[in-house]
């Protein structure tokens, strides 16, 4: 999963092109836009000292020591700085709902005391909705979103053999992005972990 995001990443900020307004195209009257449009999300966690090396620095008036994608992408490709936690996707026309939700269940061994053991059932959930136009400029696309998702620490529990930590995130919010271009959308910090909510939308002739 976290190869996937980097790819999409960096072949998305490399090969981006925007094609120019035609005047011609003004005066014809608006046919209905019938094209598809795909929006993928990825729930991003990183460690806090790891975001730092890679030259951000909290509370910077400067914008190029602000987060961006890049810094995320140097965080995944380091060894226990970064991963990718839940990732979903939605495809659907322009001012259309596109929706996609996934549940799965697993069970875990927790110990207790010597041989003494419990077994656990976790729920890993993600409900992502989305509904998108092209704005005036035909450059940008208003996405309005809902991203659900309850999942835990699974490393965590195979290691320790204890209750793993669980992660819940609700996010719902309208942004303006670029076809191609991942944002990060939003963000949170709990202690030295921090976990980022990626979008990029692209359209489908």
């Amino acid at each position: 999963m976290k190869k996937c995001f980097i790819c999409l990443c960096v072949l998305a900020m490399g090969t981006v092109v925007f094609a120019e307004g035609k005047d011609q195209a003004e005066s014809q009257k608006e046919k209905p836009d019938y094209r598809s449009f795909v929006v993928n999300a990825w729930l991003v966690k990183v460690d806090a000292e790891a975001l730092y090396k890679s030259g951000v620095k909290p509370l910077s008036e400067k914008e190029k020591e602000n987060v961006s994608i890049m810094n995320l992408l140097w965080c995944l490709g380091e060894p226990n700085s970064g991963k990718v936690i839940i990732s979903a996707e939605t495809k659907a026309g322009c001012n259309e709902e596109g929706e996609t939700s996934f549940k799965m269940t697993k069970y875990f061994k927790v110990v207790r005391e010597g041989n003494l053991f419990d077994v656990m059932r976790l729920d890993n959930s993600v409900r992502f909705t989305t509904q998108l136009w092209m704005s005036d400029d035909k450059k940008h696309i208003r996405l309005e979103y809902s991203f659900n998702t309850n999942t835990f620490d699974e490393d965590e529990a195979q290691k320790s053999g204890l209750q793993p930590s669980t992660i819940s995130m609700n996010n719902t919010s309208v942004t303006y992005v670029m076809p191609g271009k991942p944002v990060i959308a939003s963000h949170t910090q709990i202690e030295d972990d921090m976990f980022f909510l990626v979008l990029m939308a692209e359209v489908v002739e």
